[in-house]
């Protein structure tokens, strides 16, 4: 295949997507961008053998290289911006949740139940949460078994 769209970095650019790719990250997306921006950049490679060495799809690598010339090198590595839903609860609301969680058993003696500790949470902070988002967050955390849990349906 010839190469289209030819990808030239610049020493700052390279400097960033060295420091991206030696970085250890949750985004994957981001670095395999970075590594194949690396490779266009490195050699006369074509798409087929960068994706082979990347384990990419030589599309993938044509895309890269043609977003990269339309669109330039930051949005070419960090992609798109997405809106997104906000999150519902703060990190450290979600903190507190979990620590309010594994507290003893509260005062009278009975055990958390989400409900409770909906009820218990929304006069503390002055928050609204469902139990069913509690439950999620205390899933997540791996702590659901602390918490009672009822069972719905016939048993």
């Amino acid at each position: 295949m010839n190469i289209i769209y030819k990808v030239v970095l610049n020493n700052d650019e390279k400097l960033i997507l060295e420091e991206t790719i030696n970085k250890t990250t949750d985004k994957q997306q981001l670095n395999k961008r970075a590594q194949a921006l690396w490779h266009c950049n490195a050699a006369n490679k074509n798409d087929q053998e960068i994706g082979q060495i990347l384990g990419l799809n030589p599309k993938t690598i044509r895309a890269i290289r043609t977003r990269f010339v339309k669109n330039g090198f930051t949005r070419c590595l960090n992609g798109r911006p997405r809106s997104g839903k906000p999150p519902v609860i703060s990190h450290e609301d979600k903190a507190r949740l979990i620590a309010l969680a594994c507290q003893t058993v509260p005062s009278d003696g009975r055990p958390w139940s989400l409900r409770r500790l909906k009820e218990k949470f929304a006069t503390d902070r002055n928050t609204h949460l469902s139990h069913e988002t509690i439950r999620k967050i205390l899933k997540k955390a791996k702590i659901a078994r602390r918490v009672r849990i009822k069972k719905k349906g016939i048993f």
